[in-house]
């Protein structure tokens, strides 16, 4: 694994990018394999109007509180990224589990 962080410490978004990157070999990356690995939600897909309306909608309840129980590895099905595809599931165990 390479270390990206300062003074050999690894932060947890560091060592799940290296997981599901040895888990995924055959499957690049999303745009430049040198972009930094944000775990993320998409809300909202569309034109301004749509993605004004989600910011408000969604404003009030931030930040979310949550627990990610599992990667999934998806391909883009439509060019443009108009649709994607689950073509693999993987568990995360719990922090702090044996």
């Amino acid at each position: 694994m390479r270390d990206r962080a300062p003074f050999g410490i690894r932060s947890g978004r560091d060592e799940l990018h290296d997981r599901v990157n040895d888990r995924f070999r055959g499957y690049p990356w999303y745009a430049e394999p040198t972009w930094a690995f944000v775990p993320h939600l998409t809300v909202a897909q569309g034109d301004e109007e749509a993605l004004a309306l989600a910011e408000s909608t969604l404003a009030p309840a931030l930040p979310l509180a949550a627990e990610a129980r599992a990667v999934w590895l998806i391909v883009e099905a439509e060019p443009g990224g108009r649709r994607w595809d689950v073509r693999a599931e993987t568990a995360l165990g719990r922090a702090g589990a044996s």
